[in-house]
């Protein structure tokens, strides 16, 4: 504590973890309505707000707005396979099936796209729910009119599959004992440090100071950080 002395009848601790990952696989659907709207059908069950980590995924990618993507409830028979919400695995495995199907449905809209506005795809974007030229915002066309030009020409509705399945760490087993094993691909490690004043005549223990560090890499959900 920066080699300041420890005042009487006051302890100090640290502890370092480590939790692992899983990379095992999670999958997921992805429809486009003629609204503009995107469905997203998907095994994994929300039990920390995974549904809104994977429409917040979905949304970027396709450059709509989160209350436009809506995650289907359905059961294991209908829904693509997910190894289940654990482990510390949700957000890399559905988030990272969800944004390969959005990937893969934004480039057929922007395809699509570019032969209504007669433009280059790669001189396409989207945002807002529009597809537009870059450079000239102007030119544009709502997400909702390309769906349903090909609804119109083709008779169903843009859908979009992908599926995740992470890549394992190497590990060296002369350097790593326990919890490691070759199905996790990222470690995290959490650190925290407390200092408690106990009172010598009762046994009464006063926490001073508590102070927790995660290593949580990138939060897709800042809100669900506590």
């Amino acid at each position: 504590w920066g080699g300041q002395p420890k005042p009487k009848n006051r302890g100090r601790g640290m502890a370092v973890g480590q939790w692992k990952t899983g990379g095992r696989p999670s999958g997921v659907i992805l429809k486009m309505s003629e609204h503009g709207k995107v469905s997203v059908t998907t095994g994994c069950v929300d039990v920390t707000g995974s549904n809104t980590m994977i429409a917040q995924v979905v949304a970027e990618e396709l450059g709509i707005r989160v209350e436009d993507v809506q995650i289907i409830p359905v059961d294991t028979d209908s829904a693509p396979f997910d190894a289940g919400s654990s482990g510390t695995r949700t957000t890399h495995g559905a988030g990272g099936a969800a944004r390969t199907a959005a990937a893969q449905l934004r480039e057929r809209l922007v395809g699509l796209a570019a032969d209504m506005l007669e433009a280059n795809p790669q001189d396409l974007d989207i945002e807002d729910g529009h597809v537009f030229v870059k450079g000239t915002p102007e030119k544009k066309a709502a997400l909702a009119r390309v769906a349903q030009r090909f609804l119109s020409t083709s008779g169903g509705n843009l859908v979009a599959a992908a599926s995740m399945l992470g890549r394992p760490l190497r590990t060296d087993r002369k350097v790593i004992e326990g919890v490691a094993s070759e199905g996790n691909i990222e470690y995290l490690h959490p650190v925290q440090v407390a200092e408690v004043e106990v009172e010598p005549e009762t046994g009464e223990v006063r926490v001073v100071s508590f102070t927790c560090i995660h290593d949580i890499g990138k939060a897709i959900n800042p809100a669900s950080v506590t």
